[in-house]
């Protein structure tokens, strides 16, 4: 689990939202699940764009939680689409989807 995320800046987060923190969380799995299925549809239609806006949501809000892994390939997936190639995307967006659904069930 270390190495799908950054423990003290997840910690942090818990830390400084208190009681808010379960409702955060909440919400960081809806809008990250949003965001991913987002990829996966400009995947189906070769929408690097739509590709790209989706990936930077998800790179900024995994790296606000200490998601790591999770916020590189979400990187790397808007670096690969702002280029107009989407070639290497959906093996990306495999491995995100699968760290997203482990982060999940272990941190819900």
């Amino acid at each position: 689990m270390d190495e799908l995320i950054d423990i003290a800046t997840y910690d942090g987060m818990k830390d400084l939202l208190e009681d808010e923190f379960p409702a955060f969380l909440e919400m960081f799995f809806s809008e990250n699940q949003e965001a991913l299925d987002k990829i996966k549809v400009g995947l189906e239609s070769n929408d690097a764009d739509s590709i790209r806006a989706a990936a930077h949501n998800l790179k900024s809000s995994s790296g606000y939680i200490g998601a790591t892994k999770l916020s590189e390939l979400a990187r790397d997936m808007e670096t690969e689409a702002s280029t107009g190639s989407i070639d290497k995307v959906g093996d990306m967006f495999t491995e995100s989807q699968s760290i997203f659904d482990t982060l999940k069930t272990t941190l819900s």
